[in-house]
């Protein structure tokens, strides 16, 4: 079971929540629940979408989410290369 850190509805999968309002007070957060590796990059590939729309519309973004996404998926790719 996955808990959104925003909203805390409980899930097996991404919460479909707001994700922030785009300012300095409330900026957009991206999730990454994937439960493999196969899910953890598809949801990059989709938030990576999402953050260059968001970054072109002049929102505040919380970028750790997205280097902590990306980090992992490396992480994956390391471990399946082994």
């Amino acid at each position: 079971m996955i808990v959104c850190t925003r909203c805390g509805k409980q899930g097996n999968g991404p919460c479909d929540c707001e994700q922030g309002a785009g300012t300095h007070d409330d900026p957009i957060r991206y999730e990454n629940n994937g439960r493999n590796a196969a899910e953890r990059r598809a949801i990059m590939k989709k938030n990576m979408a999402k953050f260059e729309a968001d970054a072109k519309a002049g929102k505040v973004l919380c970028l750790s989410d997205l280097i902590g996404q990306a980090e992992q998926c490396h992480i994956d790719a390391v471990d399946n290369a082994k």
